[in-house]
């Protein structure tokens, strides 16, 4: 049993664009839709995993890290996995590459960070950027690929690539 988080209503004003942040989920070609972005979390033996779902922009996936980066730190967490399939993605590259930022900052203390996403929203924009700054996070469009990789030991280099 997870908790579940609800996102933001998809109908208040955007103040710094003056629309609504749906119109501008719409505007990117992005299914016209009234649900929300939610996040249920799934407390495991070995890791962390967050499931997102509904319509997202660059502020809701931010939130969805910095609920990732909470729950793992005071649940002691050092791996997570970020289940991103029913997410609705319509980020820029610029986008792309503030959320790579922020995800690096915000899960820095994470020891491995699984990410998981649709074939249309794999574009590795935001994993290169979060990598650059640090962050040992991969992403797949597999979740099985993703929790085969999260439950893996780390290569020890001095042990000759023994963990």
């Amino acid at each position: 049993m997870g908790t579940r988080v609800v996102g933001r209503d998809m109908d208040f004003m955007d103040e710094h664009e003056g629309r609504r942040p749906a119109d501008r989920l719409r505007n990117a070609h992005a299914p016209r839709t009234s649900m929300h972005f939610t996040a249920t979390v799934h407390h495991g033996p070995d890791y962390l995993l967050v499931k997102g779902s509904g319509p997202a922009l660059l502020t809701d996936l931010c939130g969805f890290m910095d609920l990732v980066a909470t729950v793992a730190g005071k649940g002691r967490y050092r791996r997570a996995v970020l289940d991103l399939l029913g997410v609705e993605i319509a980020l820029t590259f610029t986008e792309h590459l503030q959320l790579g930022a922020h995800a690096a900052e915000h899960l820095r203390d994470l020891e491995r960070v699984a990410s998981i996403v649709s074939v249309q929203n794999r574009k590795g924009t935001s994993e290169k950027a979060a990598q650059k700054l640090g962050l040992q996070l991969r992403t797949f469009t597999s979740l099985a690929e993703g929790l085969r990789w999260i439950g893996e030991e780390p290569v020890n280099p001095a042990s000759g690539g023994n963990a």
